[in-house]
């Protein structure tokens, strides 16, 4: 009985682990990539101490950008240290109070389901043809402003995941935020 019951754990397990390699392989690469790309931006999400993951090798260089391949093999020979240096920072910044003006954006749902299909479009053509302007009101300090908001950038990193993306905005009217009626919100 004992060893019947021990085969089928074994038999369950195998399956189990069948199906699971089966799907891996026949996931799409874009699903995957997708995947990836949400889970670290909602990783940055939690703590906002370190915006992605090359800011811990490149201070503003450019050592990453397509250009530029062998930034990409620094990337991967400093990354471990570098981030074990970091460590401290990032933590302390948990600590410290907010030092950036907070800016909320509101999308009507369709807006924002508009949004979306663009970043769909996006996903499956590899870059960003041509985004769609929404309706979306700004709030910044304690004034409400109403705006046009669309999907930003032309390279995936604006718009991969559903949890960081770039916008870029315009104010109606003769508003203007910090001087600016046209502007960018996106990951630093």
């Amino acid at each position: 009985m004992i060893i019947k019951l021990r085969k089928q754990k074994i038999a369950f397990t195998l399956g189990v682990l069948l199906l699971i390699i089966l799907l891996f392989f026949s996931l799409d690469e874009k699903v995957l990539m997708k995947g990836r790309a949400d889970f670290e931006q909602y990783l940055a999400t939690i703590d906002s101490g370190l915006s992605h993951k090359v800011n811990l090798v490149d201070e503003g260089e450019g050592i990453h950008h397509v250009e530029n391949p062998e930034g990409w093999s620094e990337f991967s020979r400093k990354k471990y240290r570098s981030l074990l240096y970091a460590l401290p920072n990032i933590i302390k910044h948990n600590f410290q109070a907010d030092l950036h003006e907070r800016i909320d954006i509101d999308i009507p749902y369709m807006g924002f389901k508009e949004i979306l299909l663009d970043r769909d479009r996006a996903i499956s053509n590899g870059f960003n043809p041509n985004p769609s302007f929404v309706k979306a009101e700004i709030k910044f300090m304690t004034k409400n402003y109403q705006a046009r908001i669309r999907l930003k950038g032309d390279f995936s990193d604006h718009w991969m995941s559903q949890y960081r993306m770039s916008f870029r905005v315009e104010l109606k009217g003769d508003s203007t935020v910090m001087g600016f009626k046209r502007f960018n919100l996106q990951k630093p």
